[in-house]
C-alpha cells in the first residue's frame, strides 16, 4: 500500500514539472513576440508602445538586461532621463561586462547635467573598449560640458583619430577651441567639417565667428552668408549678415530651432551622433541580440 502512494506522489511531481514546462514554453513565445513589438516600435518612433512592450516583458522574466537596456533606450527617446538611468543601472546590475550600458548610462548622467557621472561612466566604457569613437567624443561632450576644455580637445582628437570624417565631433573639437581662445585652430577643424559636409549650416555659421575673432570680418561675412543662403527659409531675421553685424558689438548667430541670438561666445555645438540621437542607435540591442 505504501509502495502505491509513493507511485502516485511521484506521478503528481512529473505532471507539475510538465505543466511549468508548458507554462515556460508559453512565456517563451509571448516574449519573443513582445520582443519583437518592442523593437518594432521603437524602430518606428513610437517610443510609448516600445516601453510598453519591454515592461511586459520585465513582468514576466525581469533577469533580462538587454531588455532594461532597450528600454533605457526608449525613455532617452523621451527625454525621460531618470528613468532611463535607473533602466541602465538595473542592465549594469545583471550584467556589467557589456561597454555599451556603461555609455548609455552616461548618456543619461549628461542629459541630466550630472557630467562628472557621465565622465566616470564613459571612462568605463572606453576601459572596456579602447576602439569605439562614439565613447570619446560622448566624454568630450562631457568634458565640454563641464568647461574642462583641454580634456575636451584631446577626447575628441582620439574620436577623430579611430573616425577621421566625423563631423560632429570636428565641430565641437573647435568650440571647445574656441573657449580656450583658439580661435586659429577651430578655424580649420570648422575648415574639414566642410569639407566632408559642404551643406552644413551651423558650420558655416561657427567658422563665420571663428574669423570675426580673428577680426578678419571679410571672411566672417562671407561665411555668416553662407550660412544665411542655406537656412533662410527658417530664419527669424529679415536681412542677410552684414559687415556690420560680423562686428563684436552686432554678432548675431543661429543655431537651428532656438533661433537667432546675439551672442560673444562660442560657436553652436552640433548633436546628433551620440548612441541615443544619431538614427542609427547603435546601443540598442534588438531582437536579434546573442
Amino acid at each position: 500500500m505504501m509502495m502505491k502512494m509513493l507511485r502516485k506522489a511521484g506521478l503528481c511531481v512529473s505532471m507539475v514539472l510538465m505543466v511549468c514546462l508548458m507554462v515556460g514554453c508559453s512565456n517563451d513565445g509571448k516574449i519573443s513576440e513582445l520582443i519583437q513589438q518592442g523593437d518594432d516600435a521603437y524602430a518606428n518612433g513610437n517610443y510609448e508602445a516600445a516601453i510598453d512592450a519591454y515592461t511586459e516583458i520585465l513582468k514576466m522574466d525581469d533577469t533580462k538586461d538587454e531588455i532594461y537596456n532597450n528600454r533605457g533606450m526608449a525613455y532617452m527617446k523621451q527625454t525621460q532621463y531618470t528613468e532611463a538611468g535607473e533602466d541602465f543601472s538595473k542592465a549594469l546590475e545583471l550584467n556589467d561586462s557589456v561597454d555599451v550600458y556603461y555609455n548609455n548610462r552616461g548618456l543619461a548622467y549628461y542629459y541630466s547635467s550630472a557630467y562628472e557621472k557621465a565622465i566616470e561612466d564613459f571612462s568605463k566604457a572606453i576601459t572596456m573598449n579602447e576602439s569605439d569613437a562614439n565613447y570619446y567624443s560622448n566624454r568630450g561632450d562631457a568634458y565640454n560640458a563641464a568647461e574642462d576644455f583641454e580634456k575636451a580637445v584631446a577626447d575628441y582628437g582620439k574620436a577623430l583619430e579611430l573616425e577621421p570624417e566625423r563631423v560632429i565631433t570636428l565641430n565641437n573639437r573647435a568650440s571647445a577651441y574656441f573657449k580656450l581662445a583658439k580661435f586659429e585652430e577651430a578655424v580649420i577643424d570648422y575648415t574639414a567639417a566642410l569639407e566632408i559636409e559642404p551643406e552644413n549650416a551651423v558650420v558655416y555659421w561657427n567658422r563665420g565667428e571663428a574669423y570675426r575673432m580673428l577680426e578678419k570680418y571679410d571672411e566672417a561675412v562671407e561665411w555668416l552668408w553662407k550660412d544665411f543662403e542655406h537656412i533662410n527659409s527658417s530664419a527669424k531675421m529679415t536681412a542677410a549678415p552684414s559687415r556690420n553685424m560680423a562686428h563684436p558689438a552686432g554678432l548675431l548667430r543661429h543655431c537651428g530651432s532656438t533661433g537667432w541670438l546675439r551672442t560673444g561666445t562660442a560657436g553652436c555645438c552640433l548633436t546628433g551622433t551620440r548612441y541615443v540621437t544619431d538614427g542609427s542607435d547603435a546601443g540598442f540591442r534588438g531582437a536579434g541580440f546573442g
